[in-house]
């Protein structure tokens, strides 16, 4: 982040794929995808503590909100920080 847009870590948002990552490996869950959030807020003494959010593949997947709503509180606890 400090190579693309130094200083301004809001600017960086985080990708997840929900389901039809197989192939890749990489299809992420609710508490990996807030894990993966709540460290990232730890990193480097806080330093992207407030992050650009993050967003997530094929929404269909998001069953009851499984995915977005433990992915929103994370993210709301340190939006416009």
């Amino acid at each position: 982040a400090n190579d693309l847009f130094p200083g301004q870590p809001s600017k960086v948002v985080f990708g997840f794929c929900i389901a039809d990552c197989s192939g890749t490996g990489s299809n992420t869950n609710g508490n990996q995808a807030v894990a993966v959030l709540s460290d990232l807020k730890t990193y480097n003494n806080g330093e992207f503590s407030c992050n650009g959010g993050a967003f997530f593949w094929v929404a269909q997947h998001d069953v009851n909100g499984g995915f977005s709503d433990l992915v929103y509180a994370e993210v709301s606890k340190t939006a416009a920080a």
